[in-house]
């Protein structure tokens, strides 16, 4: 006979049973299990209460273990009862992870900071012991910010920021790099009795990443004297800058591993600026052209020079799409080849800068001759 909380279907020459929704057992015998417990068969149908939980498995009731003193923490910790758990962290003046706690090192200081940065973010990695060394408590950045976070992992102070201006970083440029610029903030309290003073201790740091940088397109344009065929590829430098080769002036679409053009029809290029901030911009100083994938070649056709296209644009031959407007640089150029290379390769390369314009002036755009406007280095 099946159980009352369960369902019987008929088999040739037998019959199932199978417990209902959110009861567990064998169909004979069948038991409603707490969350805090969880169903066992031991001859029968059974409840037994979860790690962490005590009782006769339909009721269960947490262990305070930090009470019952059944912990694993240090001595030199602290013991804090959680739901089916607890937690264990070091005391003030030690660190680890809370089962075991080492006494803080009096010459630990913030000399053993390191500081890692990418486009992505900068990471900040401070001994907790530097910090009680100096009695500082309650670490921040200048500014609070949705994406800047500090954590105690017991061993480290970890700190991480965006590449941007949140959390009251300041982002320059000195023509070679640009550089972001924060401080932590750390409270300092004086005891004197039974009064308290407070004050402030910035930790200056900085980071900076090259603003310009060399990026070649990584495949070859096959060039023969009635078509070119180009090979589908993209090349990433160190500030994360994509070089492609698009399918129309659009510069939406990648080329495909098939793709040809019919000389002299254009060849429509460009590079994107992946990751930073926002109000950063791109501009291509040069670009040139080479029958071998080394960009020093002595042979060489440059097509782009000190911003500007070398090509006469009213002839039709080249066209700056843009440059030196937003993160891309996007140009058009009528496709050729070689003089005497019948393998009919050509590799793209471009020297690229990253600026960041200043007081919202638009110092670049579209409409600007090349030969008549002058370009203002930050």
């Amino acid at each position: 006979m099946c159980d009352d909380n369960a369902d019987c279907s008929n088999t040739h020459g037998s019959y199932n049973c199978d417990c209902h929704e959110n009861y567990q057992g064998e169909g004979h015998a069948c038991t409603l299990c707490s969350d805090d417990s969880t169903w066992v068969l031991d001859g029968e149908a059974v409840c037994t209460c979860n790690t962490g939980y005590e009782g006769d498995g339909d009721v269960c009731e947490d262990i305070h273990e930090c009470d019952t003193e059944t912990d694993t923490c240090d001595e030199n910790a602290t013991c804090t009862n959680s739901v089916g758990s607890y937690l264990c962290a070091c005391n003030d003046a030690y660190y680890g992870d809370g089962e075991e706690c080492t006494y803080c090192d009096p010459e630990t200081n913030f000399d053993q900071m390191v500081v890692e940065c990418d486009p992505d973010g900068i990471d900040i990695t401070i001994p907790y012991c530097a910090f009680f060394n100096s009695d500082i408590t309650d670490q921040s950045f200048l500014a609070p910010g949705d994406n800047c976070t500090v954590e105690n992992t017991g061993t480290n102070i970890e700190m991480s920021l965006p590449a941007t201006s949140e959390c009251g970083t300041t982002v320059s440029t000195n023509g070679t790099y640009i550089v972001y610029e924060n401080s932590i903030i750390g409270e300092i309290r004086e005891h004197f009795g039974a009064i308290t003073r407070k004050k402030y201790l910035e930790i200056d740091f900085s980071c900076g990443f090259q603003s310009e940088e060399d990026v070649s397109f990584d495949g070859s344009l096959h060039a023969m004297i009635d078509h070119v065929e180009i090979d589908l590829g993209r090349q990433e430098e160190k500030f994360d800058v994509m070089m492609g080769v698009y399918v129309d002036n659009s510069f939406d679409e990648s080329v495909p591993a098939d793709y040809s053009v019919i000389v002299p029809d254009h060849i429509y290029a460009g590079m994107k600026l992946q990751d930073g901030e926002d109000a950063l911009i791109l501009m291509a100083e040069k670009c040139w052209a080479t029958p071998t994938s080394d960009p020093e070649d002595d042979e060489s056709y440059v097509f782009i020079d000190n911003y500007c296209g070398t090509e006469a644009e009213a002839d039709g031959v080249f066209d700056m799409v843009k440059n030196g407007v937003d993160k891309a640089v996007n140009f058009g150029i009528e496709s050729f080849e070689f003089l005497g290379r019948v393998e009919g390769n050509i590799f793209l390369h471009c020297h690229v800068s990253q600026y960041i314009p200043i007081l919202n002036i638009n110092w670049l755009t579209s409409n600007i001759t090349c030969s008549t406007w002058a370009f203002i280095e930050i």
